[in-house]
């Protein structure tokens, strides 16, 4: 038994994913890397619960084994090639988000992309998208606070803390 901090993936993902249904997106494609990743299992486990609330779950949108940001991007164009398209996506982290921006860029896509971390460059790439954000020098404090306190000899029991998350908007608006 140890203190965990982690972040509200689970949550972070239904909040953004319960946004694109309430945008209107009936069919979300899910990019992610594996389910043996703790946090992609809850990530993803988030978006089924969000788009099983609205009745709009299809495990045939659901792509597994991405990653790097070139095969995120040929996974983007070969679901957008299909006969009915996603028309929103949910990358499960920030270099699965790189490749869906490129492609979606690429093709001039009106598809909406909603990615899971964000990073210091989001808001100069050139698609507009959402991240699922959270405060890394929340989470790296609230680790180290809770380390100190066992170290000076807390002995209480342990304690597991979901740091929040908020959806942002990053990207260039297009023109």
């Amino acid at each position: 038994p140890a203190d965990t901090v982690l972040i509200d993936n689970r949550g972070g993902a239904q909040a953004g994913v319960r946004q694109l249904v309430e945008l209107g997106h009936r069919r979300v494609g899910i990019l992610l890397d594996s389910t043996a990743i703790y946090t992609m299992r809850e990530r993803l486990a988030g978006a089924q619960d969000a788009l099983a609330a609205a009745g709009l779950a299809d495990d045939r949108l659901i792509r597994y084994g991405i990653r790097d940001p070139e095969t995120a991007a040929r996974i983007v164009g070969d679901l957008l090639d299909e006969p009915d398209p996603p028309t929103a996506f949910f990358a499960l982290n920030n270099r699965i988000s790189l490749g869906a921006v490129e492609e979606l860029h690429r093709r001039a896509s009106d598809a909406a992309l909603l990615g899971f971390d964000d990073f210091d460059l989001s808001r100069l790439l050139p698609y507009p998208f959402t991240v699922v954000a959270y405060d890394t020098r929340t989470l790296a404090r609230t680790a180290a606070e809770l380390l100190f306190r066992r170290i000076k000899g807390d002995r209480s029991a342990p304690r597991d803390l979901l740091i929040p998350t908020e959806l942002v908007s990053r990207g260039l608006p297009r023109r």
